[in-house]
């Protein structure tokens, strides 16, 4: 994967050969030392496009990984060596930090290398929207966007019981723990300092800014809150595309027909004329007669690309080398799949091209399942997950009580008081780490991506100032209204959602949120009683015969030696026949997959 990389050594630890060509899992990729010396190793592997800055200050490494929208480069410098001054100076570096988080719009990773006093401070932006994971332990510290360069150097992989449970109830991680003992994922707002000097190797993880999610100076009204959404929005698309035509990258974005890339649309069109707009058409999905429709109606602004993606399903072989390539954050059939589509994109686009998201509606067009006490009581009674906790603790024989109780404590241990800030808290990790994450770790293979719903200030005002009971899809389509009336004019894609019709959208907002009440009932009572569970977006119906997933997922637990040694396949099959649920095999496929991978590469390092 590109990005930054950072293996700093214990100045009394033997030399050990540091490796990071592991991460050039593209022909495209290439590597750039910033740092090599015995004690430490600084590089970024890239490819045509992915953006990283480094400045050489005198006894400081100062590297930015991503790009930063709303400052100048020499801005940027300026403000990120005099962070540095303070740092190397044993000062008070923090508020330095925080006065660069708190304004500094952008998607980032930044570390700063003190040569002298083998000091490293890493920080990142307040959403946190790029992945980077640490690992500290027995003389050695490892940094990195890429999970693999942590494995490479661990002196031991060890699996995580609770971070498997988290991957499979959830499909993603919460909070900074993996599935891997010790190794840990850079949190919103969040920095590191490590210092490696003669008493052995400190880690300090803290704060870089306040990211607190309770309610703070609310807006007056909808409409203020709309205009003042449609304001931050456009002037955060307005410096992305200034920034990346400044820095001669082309345009390109995702073109859906759906809500989010709509959005995207309409702020694109009023600063960028010349955007390369992409959708698919593949034998499952065909999302091109939306987007053509869309694109129309706003005017043709630019050209539209349809990739034509006749996705077939690969050797086994060829799927755990994907799943292993993207980190098995994501089921093997939609990596596959979504993989495929993103190279066909890649060849249509020039050369560097910055690539558009609709990552970010959520925000305001998904309304808020409800939990009925907690955080914590609502996964117990099947709300948020896909899969029983029970079951997945018997599927990899966990203690159920043991993860119950691990979980109650992270859960408690957030930072906002109310009930209405814990639950923002916990959406967004979902869509941190599972829906915007998984596809940044996989889009990236091939494109830098942008995500302008994830703006400083538009996110954070949506945080901290919406009430939940605003958003929704009638607010979504409100917000589309005030960004370009066009944009209810086509249809959106597998919708009979008329949006220029009031009258039809408040009925389908009640149709919606009758549905989320019926799921908030049901999971207020106890666990016991639970017939369905939420959250059951895909594959609910499994026909009888095996199919050709459970064909790959049947091959892979039989193929590999260490699979009965970390999943039950007995509860596995009981509840995927009980069920009859594809997703089963998918997230259990999958980890098989990825852990086969490792084995095969680290089988004399890997604890099962």
């Amino acid at each position: 994967m590109p990005g930054l990389h950072t293996v700093v050594l214990d100045p009394g630890k033997d030399t050990l050969q540091i490796n990071f060509e592991g991460t050039l899992v593209e022909d495209t990729f290439s590597l750039d030392t910033v740092v090599d010396t015995p004690k430490c190793r600084i590089a970024i592997s890239h490819y045509c496009g992915y953006p990283y800055s480094v400045w050489k200050d005198g006894n400081t490494v100062i590297v930015l990984d991503g790009m930063i929208y709303n400052f100048t480069d020499e801005q940027i410098h300026t403000l990120l060596a005099d962070i540095a001054v303070v740092f190397t100076g044993s000062r008070d570096y923090r508020k330095a930090v925080k006065a660069f988080v708190d304004q500094a719009d952008g998607d980032y990773v930044i570390e700063i290398w003190d040569k002298v006093n083998c000091r490293l401070l890493v920080f990142n932006d307040h959403l946190g929207r790029l992945s980077f994971y640490y690992y500290v332990k027995q003389g050695i510290g490892i940094f990195s966007r890429e999970l693999k360069v942590l494995l490479e150097h661990m002196p031991q992989i060890k699996l995580d019981k609770s971070g498997l449970v988290d991957y499979l109830t959830l499909r993603y991680n919460l909070g900074p723990r993996m599935v891997f003992q010790d190794v840990y994922r850079l949190q919103a707002s969040e920095m590191l300092v490590l210092e490696a000097g003669a008493g052995g190797m400190n880690l300090e993880v803290a704060n870089s800014t306040e990211f607190n999610l309770d309610l703070d100076s609310l807006f007056a009204s909808r409409e203020e809150s709309l205009e003042y959404l449609k304001d931050a929005f456009l002037a955060g698309t307005e410096n992305r595309v200034r920034t990346l035509s400044g820095k001669e990258y082309h345009l390109v974005s995702d073109l859906s027909g759906g809500y989010d890339t709509r959005a995207v649309l309409g702020g694109l069109s009023k600063y960028a004329p010349d955007v390369i707009y992409m959708t698919v058409k593949s034998n499952t999905l065909d999302e091109s007669q939306a987007s053509e429709a869309i694109f129309k109606t706003m005017g043709s602004p630019g050209k539209l690309f349809i990739a034509e993606n006749t996705f077939v399903l690969h050797s086994l072989e060829q799927l755990t080398d994907l799943v292993y390539r993207t980190d098995g954050m994501v089921n093997y059939q939609t990596t596959s799949i979504c993989y495929q589509d993103s190279w066909n994109f890649k060849q249509e686009a020039p050369v560097p091209s910055a690539r558009f998201l609709g990552l970010g509606g959520e925000f305001i067009r998904h309304p808020l399942k409800i939990y009925a006490y907690s955080p914590y009581s609502g996964f117990r009674n099947g709300l948020y997950i896909s899969m029983p906790i029970a079951t997945a603790c018997k599927m990899i024989r966990a203690d159920k009580n043991e993860y119950l109780e691990n979980l109650k404590t992270y859960l408690d241990s957030y930072p906002e008081r109310t009930k209405q800030g814990k639950l923002r808290r916990l959406y967004y990790e979902y869509y941190r780490q599972f829906v915007a994450g998984s596809a940044e770790d996989r889009e990236r293979l091939h494109f830098w991506t942008v995500a302008p719903l994830w703006g400083l200030e538009f996110t954070r005002a949506i945080f901290t100032r919406l009430p939940l009971y605003w958003t929704g899809y009638k607010y979504c389509i409100q917000f589309l209204e005030k960004l370009d009336p066009r944009l209810l004019k086509a249809p959106i894609h597998g919708s009979d959602i008329q949006l220029d019709s009031k009258e039809n959208i408040n009925r389908y907002e009640s149709r919606y949120r009758f549905g989320l009440l019926r799921t908030n009932l049901k999971a207020a009572l106890p666990a016991p009683l639970l017939f369905y569970r939420s959250l059951r977006t895909l594959g609910r119906k499994l026909c009888s015969q095996k199919n050709t997933f459970q064909k790959y997922f049947s091959a892979a637990y039989y193929s590999y030696d260490f699979a009965q040694d970390v999943f039950d396949y007995a509860s596995i099959e009981e509840d995927m026949v009980a069920r009859r649920d594809v997703r089963l095999e998918q997230q259990v496929g999958t980890m098989l997959m990825y852990l086969h991978e490792i084995r095969k590469r680290y089988g004399e390092k890997l604890v099962l």
